[in-house]
């Protein structure tokens, strides 16, 4: 498997060993990947994706995986980035939502979505003939922006998180409204691939300029509520995620840990919550005397 896409998205899975993927833009080729907990290459396959672009994540239910393709068309300009060689084709086509069998690494159905582009997921589990599973969507060619934010720039996100399931009787995929605008979503590890009631959120609270993410949020997602901390205005709050605490007897039972920058002092710093109270703001910074790359 030298030299073959590995994504930076693999997936561990409770039933022993982990999952990943890797695309092969322009071969219109998804690599699949199923690893053993010893690091054991277990099984491979390399499935058609016609008119493949950039998958950057995927997501992994007890019986399928998952991944949203974008409608973008890959341009062949050698001069050009990976990034910049994609050309939003949103006009002309939405998103496919391709659902594989685990048991056999085929291609089991593809569901049609408005065109959207997807960077990260939550998590998937089954419901009786269905696969739910959370995304954030984002609206129009959010790749480009995202070169933006790497120049240091700052472009709006246009995203919100939605719960999606795909019925697999009737063919179709419905979507749910989580969260407005948002991103990483992210769960307790005890709960992955199978029913969760708690969904952390990156949002923006609305005190900083152009919707800068900068709050960190716990979502109930039977009841929708919230329960939020803003930073507020001066800061910009990184990818955080779910930590439980040993023999933890809930999804709140543990910790919410992640970076955030304080633009003002310039530092980045280390944040860390407690999963059951995040309203009540952080229970321990650590700062950086300085400011790490994004």
């Amino acid at each position: 498997l030298r030299a073959m896409p590995f994504s930076a998205h693999p997936k561990i899975d409770p039933q022993g060993g982990m999952w990943n993927f890797g695309t092969l833009p322009g071969a219109n080729r998804l690599a699949l990947y199923q690893i053993g907990a010893q690091g054991q290459v277990l099984r491979t396959a390399l499935l058609p994706a016609p008119q493949l672009a950039l998958v950057h994540d995927f997501v992994v239910s007890s019986k399928h995986l998952i991944f949203v393709v974008p409608p973008y068309d890959l341009e062949k300009d050698p001069g050009l980035s990976f990034a910049e060689r994609h050309a939003w084709a949103g006009g002309a086509r939405g998103a496919r939502v391709l659902a594989i069998a685990k048991d056999t690494l085929a291609l089991r159905q593809v569901f049609e979505l408005p065109p959207h582009m997807v960077f990260h997921f939550g998590n998937a589990w089954e419901d009786g003939d269905c696969t739910r599973f959370d995304v954030v969507l984002h609206e129009g060619d959010a790749l480009a922006e995202v070169g933006s934010v790497m120049h240091g720039e700052h472009t709006p996100p246009r995203s919100r998180t939605v719960q999606v399931t795909l019925d697999y009787a009737s063919g179709q995929a419905r979507t749910e409204r989580l969260f407005g605008t948002s991103e990483f979503p992210r769960v307790m590890p005890q709960v992955a691939m199978a029913r969760h009631r708690r969904l952390a959120l990156l949002g923006a609270s609305g005190a900083s300029p152009g919707l800068r993410l900068d709050s960190v949020n716990l979502v109930d997602t039977d009841s929708g509520k919230v329960d939020g901390y803003a930073f507020g205005a001066g800061w910009q709050v990184e990818e955080h995620v779910l930590v439980p605490r040993r023999n933890a007897r809930s999804e709140t039972d543990g910790y919410l840990v992640g970076a955030a920058q304080d633009l003002r002092a310039r530092q980045t710093v280390m944040t860390v919550f407690d999963a059951a109270g995040v309203k009540d703001g952080p229970v321990a910074l650590a700062r950086l005397p300085y400011r790490a790359p994004h």
